[in-house]
């Protein structure tokens, strides 16, 4: 009996399939950070199967009930991809999930800022600011050019 998936991430789900389903893929995931997978069990995944040459060793190194997880994801009806649109599915999916923990690291970095001004600390507020203009940075970099298709 296969668990059912959380619905909690299928955009990590879905870039989880493409990496385990096409090992071809695999040179294009140091584009991913454990960052980008919030769930643990996507997380645990994707670490394992980083750490493992093929699908078979990434099944041995995980714990059992998160064996039953990866058997859920490869069971996901998945259509077939030509390799070009594997790459293309793959960097949408990076661009995606990079967008995404910059957002919510942008949200954490609103209330920090709002705390230290509250607080009256210029040294800490600095800092803070100077990493706010940095993730605007990447922000930025992101959109500009993470939705280019793939070459």
């Amino acid at each position: 009996l296969i668990p059912p998936l959380s619905s909690s991430d299928p955009l990590a789900e879905y870039c989880l399939s493409l990496l385990i389903r096409y090992p071809r893929l695999r040179s294009r995931a140091k584009e991913l950070s454990t960052d980008f997978f919030a769930h643990s069990e996507n997380r645990e995944i994707f670490l394992a199967w980083c750490n493992a040459a093929d699908l078979d060793s990434t099944r041995q190194g995980l714990d059992v009930s998160l064996q039953g997880y990866l058997e859920a994801l490869l069971a996901k009806d998945f259509p077939s991809l030509s390799e070009e649109e594997q790459e293309n599915a793959l960097h949408e999916c990076v661009y995606r999930l990079k967008e995404r923990w910059l957002r919510e690291l942008k949200v954490k970095e609103e209330f920090l800022i709002s705390d230290i001004q509250s607080e009256g600390n210029a040294a800490q507020l600095e800092e803070i600011q100077q990493l706010a203009v940095r993730l605007n940075t990447q922000l930025r970099e992101v959109f500009l050019h993470g939705g280019e298709k793939v070459k």
